[in-house]
């Protein structure tokens, strides 16, 4: 995706419910770890992931819950193909390091099946880009991506 500050596939090993500075909304930060990158710098090690929606827990036992219609929650084990832009710090600080969000909203993951190796969609939105790599090997869209005449169509 062209406005996307890094491109990977990696797997999602936890999963961690916060809410924003603000208090206005809430995340899930994925911890993912990452297997291949294909464009962009991530730094080393696992990178996180801010997902809209999730349940945080208050200290007085109240909760609260939000989710994004159309959007596929990730699971820890399940591997992705990511679409990233680094999110802007005074939204959500994690620790210092910089945290990350799917590029175009729920255009920015895609499910990897775990059997097949083939990219499914991760939201139900149906963009030029999902009907154009959902279904085929996540290796062979990868490579895609890194062919400068694909990323220019996209």
């Amino acid at each position: 995706m062209a406005d996307s500050d890094a491109t990977l596939v990696g797997v999602v090993t936890r999963l961690r419910p916060q809410l924003s500075q603000d208090g206005k909304d809430i995340f899930t930060l994925a911890t993912v770890r990452v297997t291949e990158l294909v464009s962009g710098a991530v730094g080393d090690g696992d990178i996180t992931v801010a997902l809209p929606g999730g349940r945080v827990t208050f200290e007085d036992g109240t909760s609260a819950t939000t989710s994004t219609p159309g959007m596929t929650m990730l699971r820890p084990g399940e591997k992705g193909l990511f679409f990233l832009k680094a999110v802007p710090a005074n939204e959500i600080v994690q620790g210092g390091q910089v945290v990350w969000r799917p590029a175009n909203g729920l255009e920015g993951y895609y499910g990897v099946h775990a059997d097949t190796g083939k990219v499914t969609r991760g939201s139900a939105v149906a963009s030029p880009v999902a009907m154009e790599i959902e279904g085929k090997a996540a290796t062979a869209v990868v490579e895609r991506l890194m062919a400068s005449s694909w990323r220019k169509l996209h």
